[in-house]
């Protein structure tokens, strides 16, 4: 059963949504000066605790003893001090990587941050990135001084190590834990990863973060059990992009899976959370299929 954040009962899985916007983030910097008159940019400038201010898409995902976090992008710091205040001090125990742009791995640097101290040592003990190879060559260059190495001279750096998976594996976060990878189409020549978890607890969890189509084989994939819930791209209301799904792309894709509860994540500045889109009210009206606007500091738990 899916709750809310006011049950008392501890749960088996645990999702925290710690960015549902853009690789821009929502406010726009640009809008802010050139369209005064956006009904979301200066609302979400104005009240930090706006749900139309979203950071870059991100998950913090709790199953079986295990803190995960899915994608660590430029706004990271920012998205885990507003967790921090509702959701209590943590560690992370392992981060996965959709992709090697700068929105889902810049910042990196600051998971020295969230990281296990080992208790004599004092030193941090080494954090696993698991990623596919082809986003390990994509981000090795920008953070090498991040992996492999010990404090030295004073410096304080994250220490992180590299787990490599193949498009989907089943690979494990812990011996009780294990994620699935699912290659995705993020524009014509580029392939990210999306998720697959929960099967631990009788669950079956979709994260499609970064995607503009979906394989033959991944879409079989995700229509072997019913999903639970599905996080997936939704840039913008009906503009076409080439490298993210719109809100028409993602509902047909929803209406293919028919997921238990979907939320759309990745959304521009020009999805107000105040007033959905009226393509998306009427599709869960006619439908009677469960789509949400995802937001910063939505939690979910089973």
């Amino acid at each position: 059963m899916l709750r809310r954040a006011c049950s008392t009962t501890i749960p088996s899985l645990e999702i925290v949504v710690l960015g549902s916007g853009p690789s821009s983030s929502v406010p726009v910097v640009r809008c802010l000066v050139t369209n005064p008159n956006c009904p979301v940019c200066p609302e979400a400038l104005a009240n930090p605790q706006s749900k139309n201010r979203r950071n870059n898409p991100s998950l913090l995902v709790r199953l079986k003893g295990q803190t995960v976090l899915i994608d660590c992008g430029k706004t990271f710091r920012d998205s885990i001090l507003k967790a921090h205040k509702k959701h209590s001090p943590f560690a992370i125990d392992a981060v996965v990587l959709t992709h090697g742009h700068a929105d889902a791995s810049f910042g990196l640097d600051d998971l020295r941050d969230v990281q296990h101290v080992d208790p004599v040592s004092k030193q941090l003990k080494p954090l696993e990135i698991h990623c596919h190879q082809r986003t390990k060559d994509e981000v090795a260059e920008k953070f090498s001084y991040l992996f492999n190495t010990q404090h030295t001279g004073g410096r304080w750096t994250a220490q992180l190590q590299w787990k490599i998976f193949e498009d989907f594996d089943h690979f494990a976060i812990s011996p009780e834990v294990k994620f699935q990878a699912l290659p995705l189409w993020h524009g014509k020549d580029y392939i990210a990863s999306g998720f697959l978890f929960g099967q631990e607890v009788g669950k079956r969890i979709a994260y499609l973060s970064d995607v503009s189509a979906i394989g033959e084989v991944a879409m079989a994939t995700l229509k072997e059990a019913p999903l639970d819930a599905l996080f997936i791209d939704s840039l913008h209301p009906e503009h076409y992009h080439g490298t993210h799904m719109n809100l028409i792309q993602a509902l047909e894709t929803i209406e293919q899976l028919k997921p238990r509860q979907s939320f759309l994540t990745g959304m521009s500045h020009q999805f107000n959370y105040h007033s959905p889109p009226a393509l998306l009210t009427e599709f869960v009206k006619t439908k009677n299929i469960s789509v949400e606007m995802a937001y910063d500091g939505m939690q979910l738990t089973w």
